[in-house]
């Protein structure tokens, strides 16, 4: 037999849910909690922005960077070159920098020597002997002109003579 209190909840199971009523916000003021999440999306917003443009000038730092140490590389690999090229020098004194350049760069692009090498005494010793065998007109030094018998022969004149002194003698006080 049902009890009247199954006829009127059927379903005893299942308590119903409490409800509760918020209060209604007056028309002036807004709910505390509604201000505090406006205010802190702001600061949110404002931050996410702060931390994009400090992304951008990061990266604008890096590639600054970046093409500072190219330079800074540039610089060292020509100074190490320019040592080679002075230690090379000390056995071809006759040679112009640039045939030293060009010599020590086609040897480096055969893979034969490292040209920006921090050793250049060990590595000078190598170029020389490469250079002899593969540049011999940068080993030999400067021939005299006048074909393959050298220069015509200067003779050795004696001292000029004076035809007017001769005839007239001594010009001016005497």
């Amino acid at each position: 037999m049902k009890s009247e209190t199954d006829a009127e909840n059927p379903n005893t199971d299942k308590p119903e849910p409490t409800k509760v009523e918020k209060p209604e916000p007056s028309r002036g003021s807004e709910e505390p909690t509604a201000v505090a999440l406006r205010t802190l999306q702001g600061e949110h917003a404002t931050a996410t922005a702060l931390l994009k443009e400090r992304d951008n000038k990061i990266a604008e730092l890096e590639r600054d960077l970046k093409v500072e140490r190219s330079k800074v590389d540039a610089f060292g690999k020509r100074e190490r070159e320019a040592r080679l090229i002075s230690v090379v020098r000390k056995d071809f004194p006759h040679a112009s920098d640039l045939e030293l350049q060009g010599a020590i760069a086609g040897l480096a692009e055969q893979g034969k020597i490292d040209r920006f090498t921090d050793k250049p005494d060990e590595v000078a010793k190598t170029a020389v002997d490469l250079i002899k065998e593969h540049a011999p007109a940068i080993a030999r030094g400067p021939v005299q002109g006048g074909g393959p018998g050298g220069p015509p022969r200067q003779e050795k004149k004696g001292p000029q003579r004076d035809a007017l002194r001769e005839r007239f003698g001594m010009r001016g006080k005497q």
